[in-house]
């Protein structure tokens, strides 16, 4: 009887063993048939956006075949329908009834800017016109920069752009500041004032050559003017520039500097002392107008002008 108990129970057994082993390779099966359609799916996916992939890509350059043959289209209808420029061969170097004239470039660098007469029969404004009273023929003053700011007749010689002509009165504003800061911290003030032997005047200031002192703000600022316009353009605005800070700037300092002031006390002038001696600047500025004497603004305001550390009263 106990041989038969052992044989039903492992029998029992034996077939549980078999029903779970059944039920597990079901469920291996219905994995593995789900992650095969799974796999089908993506496989048809991934088909399916690689062939929109190559359509967008086909599409791509059929637009941009269309938009070269609309450039070139519109390159050719341009060069058939627009007119050829005008030469000075065709219609002369000064055409007659044109608001223009033909200048080559090479002879912008013999352009000079200088005072020049303005007569009763010129046009000009009510209050030119009224101190015509007294006199026939003014001097005006035309100068390359007026301050820091470039003539507008050179920026147009020169074709510049308004972004090149603001750059540039930038540059020009820096270095007269850099300029006039260096002379200030320089100048020697006399007091007293000591004779000057002429005209009863007296020295009430000096300053010393400063060429060497002021080389390389001119040389920060001719490579700053090549980078704004270009070498070619930079080279005959550099030569004009030359002209104005000789005229203009006491030639950067190039010799020393006495200030004069006249007995009176009305007026101050410029003394230089070089290798030819000694001699007066051509403008002389007069306290009482608080301006020079052509009625300019005076270069040394900045050192005897209102406010500064000089101011003569």
């Amino acid at each position: 009887m106990k041989p038969l108990i052992l044989f039903l129970l492992a029998g029992g057994v034996s077939a549980g063993v078999t029903a779970w082993q059944q039920q597990s390779v079901s469920r291996v099966r219905i994995a593995i048939a789900q992650l095969s359609e799974q796999i089908v799916r993506t496989r048809n996916i991934t088909d399916v956006e690689q062939a929109s992939l190559a359509a967008a890509r086909a599409r791509l350059k059929q637009l941009q075949a269309e938009r070269q043959a609309l450039k070139d289209e519109r390159t050719a209808v341009a060069a058939t329908e627009a007119p050829p420029l005008p030469t000075p061969a065709q219609e002369g170097w000064w055409p007659e009834g044109r608001p223009y004239f033909y200048l080559a470039k090479t002879y912008l660098s013999k352009v000079r800017f200088r005072s020049r007469p303005l007569r009763a029969d010129d046009e000009m404004s009510d209050e030119l016109k009224a101190q015509f009273a007294e006199q026939k023929v003014m001097w005006i003053d035309y100068q390359l920069f007026d301050g820091s700011e470039l003539n507008p007749h050179m920026a147009v010689l020169l074709g510049m752009s308004d972004e090149e002509v603001t750059a540039l009165n930038e540059l020009q504003a820096r270095f007269l500041r850099d300029v006039r800061d260096l002379e200030v911290a320089r100048i020697q003030w006399l007091e007293p004032p000591e004779p000057a032997g002429v005209f009863g005047a007296k020295v009430v200031g000096r300053l010393p050559a400063l060429r060497s002192e002021l080389q390389p703000l001119l040389d920060n600022w001719e490579r700053a003017l090549e980078q704004t316009l270009g070498a070619s353009r930079a080279e005959i605005l550099r030569g004009q520039a030359k002209d104005f800070f000789r005229e203009h700037l006491d030639d950067l300092g190039a010799a020393p500097r006495e200030f004069l002031r006249d007995d009176g006390k009305l007026n101050l002038w410029v003394r230089y002392t070089d290798q030819w001696g000694q001699h007066f600047g051509a403008v002389t500025f007069n306290l009482a107008l608080g301006r020079s004497a052509n009625g300019q603004d005076w270069q040394y305001g900045h050192l005897f002008g209102p406010g500064a550390p000089g101011e003569l009263k």
